[in-house]
């Protein structure tokens, strides 16, 4: 581990088999942690590669530092703020053991993650196949309460996915705005939003570098109960009260309203939800866009006498209905866009009936099908591109097997080219043999000519 870890006391028995951990104590970086329970497999897990270490642990800490475990998900090494005694960000993907088997029934009185202090984090961590699964886990922090389920991979560690299952009960908007990135991206009215929520919501995507979720890979669905909320000092809501004469609408109070939304490729979209500010009735709903882009309706129900000449007599263009002054309630279809900080406000239909419930569940269904689309479209192109890269490694493989193929069959030509020519060599002569030269015949001796006596 990048930062170090000191055992300060342990006790336990240990055979071939298993280690029984009565008590063990020490610190990783500026961690502490206590720990009990049973290890198997170990002398597997150390001497053979690809064993398993399996276990079931119980862990306490009193202050545990997760930014301290930050590592470089390519190189796999500690980042450079992952060496730091107490680092104020997360910088780097936290791995998953490849060959754990573990169970970790956890309690630590005080996480430090990214810029985040959580308090009294209880659950189950099962650590398998470089994914940490995530149950029951539940903490405090913001002056709200979180319970989380879900998984974490790094199966592959330069895209490590998640999914988590979120059940936040009185959440503060502004301490959410503060806080999470994804919320300042994808809920920009929260800014201009005093109050408290809660949330059950499901979201899946891909972790960054940074271990924050990758904007543009969430996808996910959930319903926000608002418990109660003021809406003050929005560009957008001004702009409504200004062109609709209706100044009761520069603020609005919300409470005990229910809102579903979904993410879908990058946007939010909100359903249909309504609200009531006095006698005017409105629904609103749309989506938003990762880049802050408005793409909102709203529907506004409200008594005819209220609005002024200016709205009536455009009422009347688009209604075509001469004496608008003269009916009781009437329903202003308004597009919204722009950004939050730049809102644009216009109004495009008019109605006399009370159908504006209808007129926005419309389009937000349109734009939900939209959303969709560019999805699957996008989808597909990913895979239509994995599919063609995966073409052309096969083909290249293909063409390298053939070449070895032509190879191998040249060399096989070429040994039984020259066994022929030996065969045909040995058959016909070949080359002869030098002639062993003969013996000379012995020279016969001279005759002795010595007489005898």
């Amino acid at each position: 581990m990048p930062q170090g870890v000191r055992l300060s006391s342990a006790a336990g028995t240990f055979n071939n088999n298993q280690i029984v951990i009565q008590s063990l104590n020490g610190t990783a970086g500026s961690s502490d942690f206590a720990a009990s329970g049973v290890i198997s497999n170990y002398l597997g897990y150390l001497f053979t590669p690809g064993q398993p270490l399996r276990g079931t642990l119980n862990v306490t800490s009193h202050n545990f530092n997760v930014n301290e475990f930050m590592v470089d998900p390519v190189s796999e090494k500690p980042t450079a703020g992952a060496v730091k005694a107490a680092p104020a960000k997360a910088d780097g993907v936290v791995p998953i053991p490849k060959f754990f088997d573990l169970v970790l029934n956890s309690k630590v009185d005080n996480v430090t993650y990214d810029n985040l202090k959580l308090q009294n984090a209880n659950g189950t961590v099962t650590v398998k196949n470089e994914v940490a699964s995530l149950k029951n886990l539940t903490f405090n922090t913001l002056g709200a309460t979180f319970g989380t389920t879900g998984s974490y991979n790094t199966q592959d560690l330069a895209h490590p996915k998640f999914d988590l299952g979120l059940n936040i009960q009185n959440l503060d908007f502004q301490k959410a705005f503060g806080a999470f990135n994804t919320v300042k991206a994808l809920v920009p009215l929260a800014s201009a939003v005093q109050g408290v929520f809660n949330t059950k919501f499901s979201a899946s995507g891909e972790m960054g570098q940074d271990m924050l979720p990758k904007l543009s890979s969430l996808s996910g669905s959930g319903l926000f109960d608002i418990v109660k909320a003021a809406v003050l000092q929005s560009p957008t809501l001004t702009q409504i009260a200004s062109l609709t004469t209706l100044p009761e609408l520069k603020n609005l109070i919300v409470q005990n309203r229910e809102v579903k939304a979904q993410i879908v490729n990058g946007n939010l979209v909100v359903q249909p939800f309504d609200l009531t500010v006095g006698d005017i009735k409105m629904t609103l709903g749309g989506s938003n866009s990762l880049q802050g882009l408005l793409s909102y309706v709203a529907a506004i129900n409200a008594p005819t006498g209220k609005l002024g000449s200016a709205v009536s007599n455009k009422l009347t263009q688009l209604t075509g209905v001469q004496n608008i002054q003269g009916t009781d309630r009437v329903t202003l279809g308004l597009n919204i866009g722009g950004n939050m900080t730049s809102p644009t406000v216009k109004l495009t239909s008019g109605s006399l009936k009370d159908q504006g419930k209808t007129i926005v569940t419309n389009v937000v269904k349109t734009k939900l099908t939209s959303a969709l689309l560019d999805l699957a479209n996008k989808n597909r192109a990913k895979t239509d591109s994995t599919q063609k890269a995966t073409a052309i490694t096969q083909q290249n493989a293909q063409e390298q097997l053939n070449l070895e193929m032509q190879k191998r069959k040249m060399e096989a030509q070429e040994k039984a080219k020259q066994a022929i020519g030996k065969g045909l060599n040995s058959l016909f002569g070949g080359v002869r043999k030098p002639a062993t030269p003969a013996t000379p015949a012995a020279t016969p001796a001279p005759a002795d000519t010595t007489k005898k006596p």
